[in-house]
């Protein structure tokens, strides 16, 4: 080593080197089995979202490693929210592509490195929709159109309750029906069947 370094003036890449310069553009070239070679590689060099360590690990948090149904690399949080989940429901917007989720290596580094959670819709709907609906004189919408708005925190809370029927019993305490012009619990309002 010392011969080559003296005389060969060569240069020692890191890991850290090589996937720090990694960009959408270049992953979206490479096929998955690269991938999964690839993350068998680097796994135990990445600092893991769920530990937070550092000292000589690689931060992959800014690499685009994500791959979207469309082809397209994207990362996997922005702003400490998930772009993607692992259960890839159909109500996000972007949906992992379904070779790479089905892959035990890709999939186990999305989770365990990158840390892309699966989609929890009763949380969701317990956290950030239901608590918008709690005062029908403070309703807090984070659009400029709240009946659309409204319509979309329906279609979630409706898949909550299916997946978590004791919920029904939170909803039904929130203004989150509307005819429009007033807000309502669900129990407060009737709506006849008559034409």
């Amino acid at each position: 080593k010392k011969f080559l370094d003296d005389n060969f003036n060569l240069r020692t890449y890191q890991w850290s080197d090589l996937v720090s310069k990694m960009t959408a553009a270049y992953l979206e070239t490479k096929e998955k089995s690269w991938f999964v070679r690839l993350f068998e590689s680097i796994e135990l060099h990445c600092v893991k979202k769920a530990d937070g360590y550092s000292g000589g690990h690689i931060d992959v948090s800014r690499i685009p490693f994500v791959r979207l149904k469309n082809g397209e690399h994207i990362r996997a949080f922005e702003d400490s929210k998930p772009l993607v989940y692992l259960n890839n429901p159909d109500n996000c917007k972007n949906r992992i592509l379904h070779d790479f989720i089905k892959d035990s290596v890709i999939k186990g580094f999305y989770a365990r490195v990158l840390g892309i959670p699966e989609y929890d819709v009763k949380r969701i709907v317990i956290d950030e929709i239901l608590p918008k609906y709690n005062d029908v004189n403070k309703l807090i919408f984070k659009s400029n159109n709240p009946i659309q708005e409204n319509i979309d925190d329906l279609k979630l809370i409706k898949d909550a309750i299916y997946v978590s029927p004791e919920i029904a019993e939170e909803v039904k305490k929130k203004y989150i029906v509307t005819d429009g012009h007033n807000w309502y619990k669900p129990g407060d309002i009737h709506i006849s069947n008559e034409i």
